[in-house]
């Protein structure tokens, strides 16, 4: 086997970046196949493919049609350019027919996972169980995919995590961190309050406590007051919104998000790839980048700049929430759609990770 290539394939700009990392800790040679969606191909989609691509033996970047016909017709071409044998094949969507195919088509010794998102952190998600569409499961016969969700999960031999200390998908996990050396060398400032501008919330603090914050005041900071005083207060503040698709209707996405943008001040949009609306009462953030490579760079650009970034339930906040000068807040509206059981799984994380957590009312 010491002669046969890895394979990696990768769904999100994300998985990129994380395949970008795998490949470089080891020294046998990679493909790579980056699969995107027709409607999601854009800038940020074709930079993270150039990025990992970079360290590969050969990239393939192959467009999934939207038409259900022309993606069945299509799935042998998935398989241009690839090797028949592989020694280790690395996949994070294994959820997804299109990587179910692939995996099934080709021969490897070793199977690896990696994240897919936080979808790995919610028990009874799609990335834990077979689908149990009937249609879903007549088309994988027809397909010939045998090695479905479950099946791939008991192959992987382990699973590399952005989230180490978590369950996951499978078993060993083994801590991945991306930004680490990024982060070092940028320069360490105070962190400023965060205004409320109207109304009251609940505030969920780590350790599970209530407290209401009323107009105008101010939320429980992450430094100790020790660094507040060491470090001086940054010139200005930033606050970022991610955007978040998470409501069935376009027209209520865009209100959420509105309505985020007016009660917190913020001055800025950062929009999710899969956004379909347009949102007014903010500057819209344009950039190839993921939101953590461009809050990195905006550190790096901006040394007197606090950030403070405001999500819903976005991988990103989680993965920055670390990260030197800047600050997260999830909200949590009282929708439905932001009570169910995978959801509420997603807030634990956040609330064990010390990101503090609005509800509002």
């Amino acid at each position: 086997m010491a002669d046969l290539a890895n394979l990696i394939i990768c769904l999100t700009p994300l998985q990129a970046l994380i395949a970008q990392r795998l490949m470089a800790q080891r020294e046998q040679p990679f493909d790579l196949l980056m699969l995107c969606y027709e409607d999601a191909d854009n800038a940020k989609f074709r930079h993270y493919f150039q990025v990992a691509s970079a360290g590969c033996r050969h990239a393939e970047y192959a467009l999934i049609p939207q038409s259900k016909w022309r993606r069945e017709l299509g799935l042998p071409r998935l398989l241009c350019g690839l090797d028949k044998e592989y020694a280790t094949a690395f996949a994070a969507s294994i959820d997804n027919p299109n990587v179910q195919y692939v995996l099934n088509r080709i021969r490897f010794a070793a199977l690896e996972t990696f994240d897919d998102g936080t979808g790995n952190l919610i028990p009874g998600s799609v990335l834990y169980r077979n689908s149990s569409n009937r249609q879903r499961q007549l088309m994988n016969r027809l397909r010939g995919i045998r090695l479905q969700t479950e099946d791939l999960r008991r192959l992987s031999r382990r699973h590399h995590t952005l989230y180490p200390g978590q369950p996951n998908i499978a078993a060993p996990t083994v801590p991945l961190d991306l930004w680490a050396a990024a982060e070092q060398g940028l320069p360490e400032r105070g962190q400023g309050g965060l205004r409320q501008s109207e109304g009251r919330e609940v505030l969920r603090s780590e350790n599970g406590a209530v407290n209401e914050c009323g107009l105008n005041e101010r939320l429980p900071e992450k430094n100790t007051a020790d660094v507040a005083a060491a470090n001086p207060t940054p010139v200005r503040t930033r606050r970022i919104l991610l955007g978040q698709p998470l409501l069935p209707n376009a027209a209520d996405n865009a209100a959420l998000a509105e309505s985020l943008l007016r009660r917190f001040e913020i001055g800025e949009y950062f929009p999710h790839p899969r956004e379909t609306y347009r949102v007014s009462g903010a500057e819209y953030i344009a950039s190839p980048l993921i939101f953590e490579d461009y809050l990195l760079e905006s550190l790096r650009r901006e040394p007197d700049t606090r950030f403070e970034v405001y999500h819903l339930v976005s991988t990103a906040a989680l993965n920055v929430h670390a990260f030197p000068r800047t600050a997260v807040y999830a909200v949590r509206p009282a929708e439905a759609a932001f009570h169910t059981l995978g959801v509420a799984r997603i807030y634990e994380v956040m609330a064990q990770l010390g990101i503090p957590i609005i509800d509002i009312e």
